[in-house]
């Protein structure tokens, strides 16, 4: 079966005030005989802008090494690649979402996040390095995947 951690509150609210480091756990689920795959993922909502647009989005931040063991964002890239983690700016979109955005491969974008330490907004300046369809609106709509830091 698939499952996933949270802080008990943190699906009601999707306030940064309710995480957990949770990379000890992650280490310990992965050498785990009985587990096939474990990996860590950062969610945060925020907002997303081209020169054309703007968007609000639940923004995923993964391991690109360990998410494609428990994820199909992998086979689900249909233009571009999937993340490298070699660079910070590498970021994929939805087909609906750089439909919305007006943007393909190499455009830049930018996304604006609270940041956890200080609460105020972050905003940084990403490349779009992946294209993907999930055929489910949530994912190919509002959410932009990027490598988590």
């Amino acid at each position: 079966g698939d499952a996933q951690i949270h802080h008990r509150e943190f699906l009601e609210s999707f306030d940064s005030e309710y995480r957990f480091d949770g990379l000890d756990l992650v280490k310990k689920l992965q050498l785990d005989p009985l587990i096939s795959a474990a990996t860590e993922r950062v969610l945060s909502m925020g907002m997303v802008s081209s020169s054309a647009n703007v968007s609000s989005v639940q923004a995923i931040g993964i391991v690109p090494q360990t998410e494609k063991n428990v994820s199909k964002i992998q086979s689900s890239v249909i233009l571009g690649d999937y993340l490298t983690g070699q660079k910070d700016t590498e970021i994929m979109i939805g087909y609906l979402l750089a439909k919305k955005l007006e943007v393909t491969l190499n455009d830049r974008i930018v996304l604006s996040m609270p940041r956890l330490d200080r609460g105020d907004i972050s905003q940084e300046l990403f490349r779009v390095s992946g294209i993907f369809r999930f055929n489910a609106k949530q994912m190919d709509d509002y959410t932009p995947v990027s490598v988590e830091n």
